[in-house]
């Protein structure tokens, strides 16, 4: 009766129908955030760096939507697909899915997925540093201004 418990639990966790132990989410759920920070596009020995503000909200899920970036004291990218995803993966990493900026050196930079390392049990701020689609180096901050965390 045990195996046959087992495989039943082990069929439901290979179908999605139940939750990993492990998953994690930024908290409060359902919450507007927003942040301010800087933003340096690198490519070859060219860097555009410019002051950035973000916003968005996190959902029920504790992910967290970016639905707006704003930059300033730049000749500003345009932000590509927005709203970008926001995902918890650890108590100090997350990643930015599908992030793209154009007008960044006369194209594209990204879309791709862009590691975040946060500060660990009070989220006071994201910092990053990638390369994207289109050989486009990412670098940044963001201090975020409401009370966020990661919980497990």
């Amino acid at each position: 009766m045990r195996e046959l418990l087992s495989l039943c639990v082990a069929a439901l966790a290979a179908l999605g129908l139940a939750s990993p132990a492990s998953a994690y989410s930024f908290s409060p759920k359902n919450s507007a955030i927003s942040g301010d920070g800087v933003v340096s596009f690198v490519e070859g020995s060219s860097r555009l760096s410019c002051a950035a503000t973000f916003s968005g909200s996190s959902n029920s899920a504790g992910v967290i939507k970016i639905s707006k970036i704003t930059f300033r004291f730049c000749d500003a990218p345009t932000p590509l697909g927005l709203p970008w995803t926001l995902q918890a993966m650890s108590a100090s990493k997350a990643t930015i899915d599908d992030i793209g900026f154009s007008k960044v050196f006369g194209g594209v930079c990204g879309a791709g997925d862009l590691p975040v390392t946060v500060s660990p049990s009070h989220v006071s701020g994201f910092a990053f540093d990638a390369v994207l689609k289109g050989k486009c180096r990412l670098e940044g901050t963001f201090s975020v201004k409401q009370f966020l965390q990661i919980v497990k």
